[in-house]
């Protein structure tokens, strides 16, 4: 009897262990907030233009593979700022706007460019090119707005 219970008792932790591996390892690619905030840590903007060849060719891969990666996030707010002409400019202006960016967008005003900005006083943290890797994204963003527990943020 004390042997069944003993190897009961050791397949009943052997059955949890794998199940709780196989909840972490779902998501091990995604980053997971470890705690909600009631202001953004990273505003990240992408300026666009059609007739930018380097955008048009890696704005699929920044949506699926930077944007997508995010989406858990929501401290870091993602935007388009399209600057083919002035139509374009005024459609996606709204969220320039809202967030105070107009002016150090413009004074920095080229296609293909990537900017991460300070949501606190509204500076640009890096400017890079909508051609770099993903990798180099995601280090870049993580840098510039890394995770934090709940006891780092107090």
């Amino acid at each position: 009897m004390k042997r069944s219970f003993f190897l009961n008792s050791v397949f009943t932790i052997f059955a949890l262990l794998i199940t709780v591996s196989g909840v972490k390892a779902q998501d091990a690619d995604k980053p997971v907030e470890t705690y909600t905030t009631d202001s953004p840590s990273l505003y990240v903007v992408v300026q666009r233009s059609d007739m930018c060849t380097m955008c048009a060719d890696n704005y699929d891969r920044w949506n699926k593979e930077i944007v997508d990666y995010y989406s858990g996030r929501p401290s870091i707010v993602f935007m388009n700022y399209d600057i083919t002409n002035e139509k374009t400019i005024e459609g996606s202006r709204a969220d320039i706007d809202k967030y105070e960016l107009y002016e150090i967008l413009n004074a920095n005003n080229r296609p293909g460019r990537v900017f991460l900005v300070d949501p606190a006083n509204k500076q640009i943290l890096r400017m890079l090119d909508i051609d770099r890797t993903t990798v180099d994204f995601r280090n870049e963003i993580n840098t510039a707005a890394p995770l934090r527990t709940k006891s780092e943020s107090k």
